[in-house]
């Protein structure tokens, strides 16, 4: 768009500059104050033409470095060398955007669209994790191969991110996730899977940061701070996350509502609290939501809840 709006302007001054130099040569033989007059036009004519110049150059560069890959992007030796990363979990998610239209051809957009759906960190678990090495490998490769056609994908890395996420590889996931969102900010998603890898690794203070501006998808911003209740509890924060407790029990409603109380019995040591709260969410939501949410207190040991002794 920028090389365009130079190209446009350059002709524009082009076309401005030709008729004041060929207007003030005509002048030259009048003498006087008309050859002042012709010296003045003939400068502005030949100053418009150099700007115009300057224009279409700038015009070419613009065009040739926006092919070029963005900061950090990956170089085809790096794509073609699979590390491991982690996720965790069933979540509920948006779909990552497609590339920008100027970044975009129909080879590429073919190409996206054989991408699966964009999950969460968790979810993206339960569909790879049974999977074999082989096939998340072909997998890797066609993604790989997507981000060599188009850099600009921001789908592509986040997709890849969550395979390395699955297979705990943290350095990689983080390092996709981050290069997703350089090209898309917005993309909650991301950011959740960002955090996510975070709490899985107990870094619970660079999770509850992250988990913070998750905020524009009203489903996953109330699993957000969730999150973000829990980064609190078990991150030693026990008076801050009482706080938040009370906001949940205080709007009473939500799946945050349920589970935050769950976890606050189980870190308390009362299961049968804790059973009763589940209990209650299990009369009003999904088993896929149920997992999402308690998914988490199974990978940190608080379910499931053992029985009762028998007497």
């Amino acid at each position: 768009m920028t090389s365009l709006l130079f190209l446009f302007s350059s002709l524009a001054l082009f076309g401005i500059s030709y008729p004041l130099i060929k207007r003030g040569t005509a002048l030259t033989r009048l003498g006087g104050d008309a050859y002042l007059m012709k010296r003045r036009l003939k400068v502005l004519g030949y100053t418009l033409l150099a700007t115009a110049g300057l224009l279409f150059v700038l015009a070419a560069v613009t065009q040739y470095y926006s092919g070029e890959l963005p900061p950090n992007s990956p170089s085809p030796d790096d794509s073609a060398n699979p590390s491991p990363v982690t996720t965790r979990g069933d979540l509920p998610l948006t779909t990552l955007p497609k590339p920008k239209p100027e970044q975009t051809d129909e080879s590429t957009t073919n190409n996206t669209s054989d991408l699966p759906r964009l999950l969460p960190y968790s979810d993206a678990v339960a569909l790879t994790i049974v999977t074999h090495n082989a096939q998340i490998d072909a997998e890797l490769a066609k993604i790989d191969s997507i981000i060599r056609d188009n850099p600009y994908n921001a789908q592509a890395y986040a997709e890849r991110g969550n395979i390395y996420a699955t297979a705990k590889d943290w350095f990689k996931a983080e390092d996709d996730y981050q290069r997703s969102l350089q090209i898309d900010g917005t993309n909650d998603t991301v950011k959740y899977n960002l955090a996510d890898m975070s709490f899985a690794q107990k870094k619970y203070a660079s999770a509850r940061s992250v988990f913070s501006t998750v905020n524009s998808d009203s489903e996953l911003a109330d699993l957000a701070s969730y999150k973000i209740f829990l980064c609190d509890l078990f991150g030693g924060q026990e008076d801050v996350a009482a706080k938040e407790l009370a906001r949940f029990n205080y709007i009473g409603s939500n799946a945050s509502y349920y589970f935050a109380n769950v976890a606050w019995s189980l870190y308390h040591k009362k299961p049968e609290e804790a059973r009763s709260w589940i209990a209650s969410a299990d009369r009003i939501y999904a088993p896929d939501k149920l997992n999402l949410y308690g998914g988490c207190l199974f990978d940190l040991g608080y379910l499931p809840i053992p029985l009762p002794p028998q007497p």
